[in-house]
């Protein structure tokens, strides 16, 4: 059971008497979302829970889930009912333009493969971005028992075929 804990700013008895029981029910929720009180993901209660709760007619309660629907507060979910929107994050700042450099510069990769062919020689280095394992892991001669098994047994399977 929701209960609302936020007092509502007091209005001018001519704008409380315009102002529709939608909105205010819609404006209740909406700060029980932005406080964190209803979280993302979260199931709002029904609209007849929310009718009793709020001592609301269902079409009011109706009313104010469409309008958090289309504020993006909410969204229905078929045979389910009302849920939390998760809040979209706030774009990025569109980045700024590059200023060019002054004048060109040389760009070449022979330095680079130079740099990465002399390092792979290299028995102190690890060599994680490869797909190879190092052949030490590699199970030679159980293999080359079992190849020599299998040739002896049928030579034809051995064999290459053209």
């Amino acid at each position: 059971m929701i209960q609302t804990v936020i007092t509502p700013k007091p209005l001018s008895p001519a704008k409380a008497a315009a102002r529709p029981l939608y909105a205010e029910l819609a404006d209740s929720l909406q700060n029980l979302i932005e406080q964190g009180t209803l979280r993302p993901g979260h199931r709002v209660p029904s609209v007849r829970i929310m009718s009793r709760q709020r001592d609301v007619s269902i079409a009011t309660v109706l009313q104010a889930y469409t309008v958090l629907e289309n504020r993006g507060y909410l969204e229905a979910r078929p045979q389910s009912g009302y849920y939390v929107r998760p809040r979209a994050l706030t774009s990025a700042p569109e980045p700024r333009m590059a200023r060019p450099m002054s004048k060109p510069s040389f760009v070449g990769v022979n330095d680079l493969t130079a740099d990465v062919m002399e390092v792979a020689l290299n028995a102190d280095y690890v060599p994680f971005g490869s797909a190879c394992p190092h052949h030490s892991l590699f199970p030679t001669k159980k293999l080359a028992r079992m190849l020599g098994s299998v040739a002896r047994r049928d030579p034809r399977s051995s064999a290459a075929r053209a």
